[in-house]
């Protein structure tokens, strides 16, 4: 049998979050007996990290294996992981492990090769020093991978960058964990204090400014009147799950919106939403879009990153602008109030996804760029 190639997967942590999710996703999939596997955890494992270690993967946690909290220790810990493990390829993930592993390739250039993944989705809104720590460390990179073609535009044009150094890899998910029986859906609803004839419209996400969750509350204070017999479920955490729930309380709104917290089990929640939302003000690719999809959804997501591109106007679902409260009212209500309209978006978003995202064609396409750029060595 041939030597497996090793590769070390590179992040700031394995928390609740898109990014998170596709690379555990890469490591829980891919061809074992092809490819070996470690993650390095640059601040902590993080809840998805935590299950992958319980499930036997090799997991480090650089930042909490020092003594000394400075980004000299931090390096020298990197550095140490990587000479033990020797990979064949180091995959970093987001601006912030680039950052932080960018100075040690700087230094060192007898390393593995590194590929890099953005999966940040609001260039070019960030920070200036920011955009020049990646401008300077994506010189020493062997292969920039984007997310979606938007993504890349937006990459090309903020950090000045070849776009030929830029290979596009679409996200993918799994559509094997989500439980769609009728038990299973009235088992959610009756924990969740949902009757069982009320439609229920969600969202799952971290609840940060990006995510546009204000929108969301805010539809529902619109809509509430004319569809009483709805519920409006909030899944995630995040900076402001205070704030949310104080706006659902001034909008009166207590008997309509469930804020639901974190949820390791996604994969009972989704199949209980009749319409989900995705009221998102940037994106890269969304990975909670992908997971609607692969759910049978009916969805409602903002034009940001590769929304548009993913869902087929008037097809596979609707598409609004971010921001826009009006469009996502009325989009959402056309929903509510047509069932048949309903199931043939979702019908039409899940074959997409079998076709173009599930989580195989993303592995697969990893797989062939790790094969790639070893064979390059």
């Amino acid at each position: 049998m041939a030597e497996k190639i090793k590769i070390l997967q590179m992040t700031s942590d394995l928390d609740f979050g898109g990014a998170e999710t596709m690379i555990v996703d890469i490591v829980e999939n891919i061809d074992k007996e092809k490819f070996e596997v470690v993650v390095c955890c640059i601040n902590k494992k993080g809840s998805l990290g935590e299950d992958l270690a319980k499930k036997g993967y090799k997991l480090y946690e650089a930042r909490k294996e020092i003594k000394k909290q400075s980004y000299y220790s931090l390096a020298k810990r990197i550095k140490e992981i990587i000479k033990l493990e020797q990979p064949d390829i180091v995959h970093s993930h987001c601006d912030s492990a680039l950052i932080d592993i960018g100075p040690i390739y700087t230094l060192n250039r007898s390393l593995p090769p590194l590929i890099h993944t953005f999966h940040f989705g609001n260039y070019p809104h960030i920070a200036k020093k920011y955009i020049y720590l990646q401008m300077l460390f994506t010189k020493f990179v062997t292969q920039l991978v984007a997310v979606g073609t938007n993504q890349k535009q937006r990459i090309v044009e903020t950090m000045k960058l070849n776009p030929n150094r830029i290979h596009t890899l679409l996200n993918g998910v799994s559509n094997n964990e989500f439980i769609d029986d009728q038990e299973n859906i009235n088992r959610i609803k009756d924990e969740l204090n949902i009757a069982r004839d009320e439609l229920v419209i969600g969202c799952v996400a971290v609840l940060t400014d990006q995510k546009g969750i204000d929108d969301f509350i805010k539809a529902c204070g619109l809509l509430k009147d004319n569809y009483p017999k709805t519920k409006w479920v909030v899944v995630g955490s995040g900076p402001l799950l205070d704030d949310l729930k104080t706006l659902a309380g001034e909008l009166n709104l207590s008997d309509f919106v469930i804020f639901a917290g974190w949820r390791s089990d996604v994969k009972n929640i989704l199949p209980i939403f009749d319409i989900y939302v995705i009221p998102s003000l940037w994106e890269a690719m969304s990975i909670s879009l992908l997971e609607a999809m692969a759910a049978k959804r009916a969805i409602v997501a903002t034009e940001v990153g590769e929304n548009s591109k993913v869902i087929a106007h008037n097809q596979s679902g609707l598409i609004v602008q971010p921001g826009n409260l009006g469009e996502i009212v009325t989009s959402i209500e056309a929903l509510l109030k047509d069932e048949e309209k309903r199931s043939a978006f979702a019908e039409n978003a899940y074959d997409d996804y079998i076709n173009k995202y599930s989580v195989q064609c993303m592995v697969d396409n990893y797989s062939d760029l790790y094969s790639k750029v070893y064979d390059q060595q």
